[in-house]
Formats: C-alpha cells, structure tokens, sequence
C-alpha cells in the first residue's frame, strides 16, 4: 500500500511539473506574439482542467479499486470518442448509460437519495417499484393508491436531478472531446463534466432503479430527461390512464418564472408535471384578481411567451431513448394545458 502511494505521488508530482512547463512555453508564446490572447486563455483552461482530471484520476482510482468499483487502473481509461452525428452518438450514450446503470456504485449511490427522499415523505417503502409506472392502466378504484405511488415516483427523481445539479460543475466541450463513464464524473471528477458527462450520469442513476430515461439533442448540446407520469381522466367506461410525459433533466435550463402584479411565481419543470405550477398560478391570480393592471398583463403575458419559447425549443430536441421508446407527450404540451386552466381564472 505504501508503495502504491508512493507511486501515485510520483505521478501527481509528474502531471504538476508538466502543467506548469505547458503554462510557462503558453506564456512564452504569448510575449512572442506567437499566439493570440484569445487562443492563450483557451489553452491554458485545457491546460488546468487536463491536469485536474488526472490528477483526480490516480488519486481516486486507488479508491475505487479498493472498493472494487473498478479492476484495474486502466479501467479509468476508458473512455469512449465522441462521434461526429447524433445518430451515432446516441448509440454510445446509450451503451455507457446502460453499463453505468447496472455499475453497484451507480445504484448504491441513487439508492441512498431515494431512501433519504421516502423516508423524508413517511413512506414505508424506501424505493418506489418504478418498473410498474410504465406497465398498467389504472382504474378508479385504484386511483387513491396510484397517486401515492406516482408522487413517490416523481419526488425520487426530482431529488436524483437536485441533488446532481446541486453539485455539478460544468467545463466545457475540449477540442477532441470524448465521453465519461457515470461512475468516473460522480466519484473521481465529483461531478465535473460536460453537458454528454452530466446527461450520461443522470440517465445512469435513474435507469439503475428503473426509470425510463432518455437523450435530448440540440445544436451542440445534449441534455438527460425521464418519463414519468401523471393522471388523464377520461369521459367513458370510469377509467383514467395513465398519460406519459417527457421531462427533461437539464441543469443549465434556469427556473421559470411569472410575474403576476406585485408577485412572483418560480417553477421547473416537475412543478408543471405534478400540478404545483397551477396551484401557485390558481392562488397568485385569485390574490391578485382585482389589481392586475393592463401593463401588469402584458409583463405576465411576456413572461410566459418565454417561458413556452424555451419549453418548445427543449420539446423539438431530437429524442432517443435509452431502452425501448414509450408514447410520451412533451412538457410544453402540459405547460399550455395548464395554463389554459390558470389563465381561465381572469377571464382572458
């Protein structure tokens, strides 16, 4: 043991020497006028983050192949090449999220937030039987229970996203970029990455207790999402189904907000799915019925164009599930439902 220390200190005394040799010809070069400002700042960053990432590397890699999380320390090595489609891309994704999800780490590690969140809920069973969420309709008898299992559902993986964007450091793409595996952006780079790293861990920790998760991808930018679900009452036969919804996971999308006269309303996106978005809009408006100017509803009615221009840029991401697909309706389809509800309340 004290010989692998001593090994490993050796190689964090080598990464060391050599970031500040790169630092020292960066700056070189910059007096020089050989590169420009632009390109020295950029370098330098790659410079840092490089040096970290191994660094981290060698230090928790002794860890984790203590813990057995890993065999070797080559296994830190791993990793996968960006592809240059999304077609492509998607297909690697979804092969490191598929072995991230079944890594004991992964599972342990999203098992603890679930049980953390059941027991803050008072709910007995410490992780929710997720699998069942997508393979049954629901008759009326059944509802009561149902909605106890579909918030318990939807609270676990609120609180699986929280907790991952309460920590996450996001760096951005390198020139050559290439992909993380959920247990080496979790445990060794504690939660840096990339938007790919981020969406690769996210789907992991979820898929590991069963949810059904999927890709979102955009212009240079691809982010997690789940399928969760909610209630659609139906006219016929006293039965409700269940309606599916894609939520996306995506930290670097802020909370919404709507000003309405002298108050504010924040939501995300599981607010919107679970009802509470409404619930603050219902409560908001009738406060505010009788002294909502002209110009108070125009601040409001631009609040929510907004908001629904950055629900529908998310909604036309090019989806791939991580397992089979399922029919799912797009969060910015909830959000217009709801607000066709709330606004309802002041008669426009």
């Amino acid at each position: 043991m004290i010989g692998d220390f001593l090994f490993t200190k050796e190689l964090i005394d080598f990464i060391e020497k050599k970031r500040k040799e790169c630092s020292e010809t960066l700056q070189d070069w910059l007096k020089k006028a050989e590169i420009t400002s632009e390109t020295y700042q950029e370098c330098s960053l790659y410079n840092e983050q490089l040096s970290e990432i191994l660094k981290a590397t060698f230090i928790r890699g002794e860890v984790l192949i203590q813990e057995k999380i890993v065999d070797k320390l080559s296994s830190l090595w791993e990793y996968e090449k960006r592809p240059q489609n999304e077609e492509e891309a998607s297909e690697v994704m979804r092969k490191l999220i598929r072995e991230g999800s079944e890594n004991p780490y992964i599972r342990k590690f999203a098992l603890n937030i679930a049980e953390r969140c059941s027991q803050n809920l008072g709910i007995p069973v410490i992780v929710p039987p997720v699998e069942e969420l997508y393979s049954k309709a629901l008759t009326e008898e059944e509802i009561k229970y149902a909605n106890v299992f579909i918030n318990h559902c939807e609270k676990v993986a609120r609180e699986i996203y929280e907790c991952v964007r309460s920590k996450m450091v996001y760096v951005s793409d390198p020139p050559d970029d290439y992909y993380q595996k959920a247990y080496h952006t979790l445990e060794i780079l504690d939660f840096k990455g990339d938007c790919d790293d981020l969406a690769i861990l996210l789907c992991s920790l979820l898929r590991s207790i069963g949810y059904r998760t999927f890709l979102g991808f955009q212009m240079h930018h691809v982010f997690a999402g789940v399928v969760l679900a909610k209630f659609r009452p139906l006219a016929t036969d006293k039965k409700n189904s269940i309606e599916y919804v894609e939520v996306p996971f995506d930290p670097q999308i802020e909370d919404f907000e709507i000003k309405i006269g002298s108050q504010k309303i924040h939501f995300n996106f599981f607010d919107i799915l679970h009802g509470d978005f409404l619930e603050q809009l219902t409560a908001v408006t009738k406060e505010q019925i009788n002294g909502i100017s002209e110009e108070d509803v125009k601040k409001m009615t631009d609040d929510v164009e907004e908001i629904l221009r950055k629900l529908a840029e998310v909604s036309r991401a090019k989806v791939f599930f991580v397992d089979q697909p399922i029919a799912a309706t797009k969060i910015v389809t909830i959000f217009k439902n709801e607000l066709s509800k709330g606004f309802s309340l002041l008669g426009r």
